[in-house]
């Protein structure tokens, strides 16, 4: 949905086999916890800026198939929580291992 003007949405993003940094706008600090589910809310437009600068850590010396699941929910704002729209959406990634590096 494209929402009403100002409407709010939560974002959720969920990782497997790492981390998601702190889901922030340009500008914002974040925290240095490493999560493997962060959960933000904010309109539309912020929630695009802060999926734009998404960012996924796999674990250390992990290696192999990884997940990152989104989920946006409008909380029911326009037709009652009874109602919220839910869409979710899983990208598989590939983390592979980087090659020695000799010095």
């Amino acid at each position: 949905t494209d929402g009403a003007a100002g409407q709010v949405f939560t974002l959720t993003v969920t990782a497997t086999n790492g981390f998601v940094a702190p889901l922030v706008l340009p500008g914002e600090a974040g925290d240095a916890a490493q999560l493997r589910t962060r959960t933000r809310a904010g309109t539309l437009a912020e929630l695009n800026q802060v999926l734009a600068g998404l960012t996924f850590q796999p674990d250390a010396g992990s290696s192999g198939p990884a997940t990152l699941t989104v989920t946006a929910t409008d909380g029911g704002v326009l037709v009652g929580a009874e109602n919220a729209q839910t869409a979710t959406a899983t990208v598989s990634l590939t983390v592979a291992d980087p090659p020695p590096t000799t010095v």
